[in-house]
């Protein structure tokens, strides 16, 4: 899906009229995507299966977890966000059900004040106002990636738009947040780092980004960001109190121990490396979804090494010198940790899905 106006295709020669942003079969192609998007949500709301069921009530899905725990802060029980029955028991309120599995809080304290002024409404409005500010974030930071209005088109045609409104994911945060500091890097340095640090809202993103950014010699960006993350922890310190960052740190090894837990869906609805490569047909899906089959295939080594080869293929194609590290870093990060699927599968076969 090529953009007429990148500059590979400058240096090659090749000229477009002006405003000719997008091949027209690529343009239909992305209003199709995105109609399809659309009417999906708007047939599974009116069909009971998104939001609210045929009862009433509301249907578990990923964002019950923040507004659970926003709800607990408002209540002042702060600390009890971590601990998992009595989040389980919020959740269920939120949604006036019982439901089986669980949809864990395993982010730090820091974001606790995103999920307290969501918590101020009730569930549903919340879960629409949180997609409604999180997604033209994304759809912001994509068009300043693509560099023309045609960012936005294929921003919101991506199917990935859909399973992350589908379940109120924080994808549309993160992947702009993230997005946004790679753009910024170059030329401005310290936004950048504002966005990495606040980022750090789910660590496993940015864990090895201060390794990269090391390795470019951007220190102010790694200044802001620091800053950023330790007034952002300090406020919430304050804010919340000793006990619930202890609770954070002693869920972290509960955490690592028990995910993947069985969930409602299972990982189907997660559009990671780590998601695909525990469901059947990953050594083929895997390599399709990073595009570059031979890259992904052809490398021997450990699952890791394949999917840096295949996020590094992909890199020399970007003009931007971080590109490659952070690719590098993106694959790192998610591709399977050891035992990770071996666990999802056990779980699955312990209920009865498998």
């Amino acid at each position: 899906m090529a953009v007429s106006g990148s500059k590979d295709l400058s240096a090659a020669g090749v000229t477009r009229p002006p405003g000719a942003v997008l091949s027209r079969p690529v343009e239909l192609v992305g209003v199709a995507l995105l109609m399809v998007t659309a009417t999906y949500l708007l047939a599974s709301y009116f069909n009971h299966l998104w939001l609210v069921g045929a009862d009433g009530n509301g249907i578990p899905d990923d964002f019950v977890n923040v507004w659970a725990a926003g709800r607990m802060v408002l209540e002042g029980h702060s600390p009890a966000v971590y601990d998992w029955p009595a989040h389980k028991a919020m959740e269920e309120t939120a949604l006036g059900r019982a439901f089986e599995g669980y949809f864990g809080w395993h982010y730090p304290p820091n974001f606790l004040f995103v999920a307290a002024a969501l918590a101020l409404l009730p569930y549903i409005p919340a879960y629409l106002l949180w997609l409604a500010v999180t997604f033209p974030i994304y759809l912001l930071t994509i068009r300043a990636i693509i560099g023309e209005r045609s960012g936005y088109l294929l921003a919101a045609a991506f199917p990935g738009v859909l399973f992350n409104a589908i379940v109120g994911q924080n994808g549309f945060l993160s992947a702009g947040l993230m997005g946004a500091g790679l753009v910024l890097l170059a030329e401005r340095p310290v936004l950048a780092g504002l966005a990495f640090g606040v980022l750090t809202y789910k660590p496993q993103l940015g864990i090895l980004i201060p390794i990269a950014l090391i390795a470019g010699g951007y220190w102010r960006t790694i200044a802001a960001a620091g800053a950023v993350t330790l007034a952002w922890s300090a406020l919430s310190l304050a804010a919340f109190g000793l006990p619930t960052w202890q609770g954070f740190i002693a869920n972290i090894r509960h955490t690592e121990k028990d995910l993947p837990a069985p969930v409602p869906g299972g990982l189907f609805h997660l559009q990671t490396s780590e998601a695909d490569g525990c469901v059947p047909g990953a050594a083929v899906s895997g390599a399709a979804g990073d595009g570059a089959v031979v890259p992904a295939t052809s490398v021997g080594g450990r699952p890791r090494r394949r999917a840096a080869a295949s996020f590094a293929w992909q890199a020399v194609r970007l003009d931007r010198p971080v590109a490659p590290l952070a690719d590098a870093a993106s694959a790192l990060v998610t591709a399977p940790r050891p035992g990770s699927c071996a666990r999802f599968r056990r779980s699955r076969i312990s209920d009865g899905t498998d």
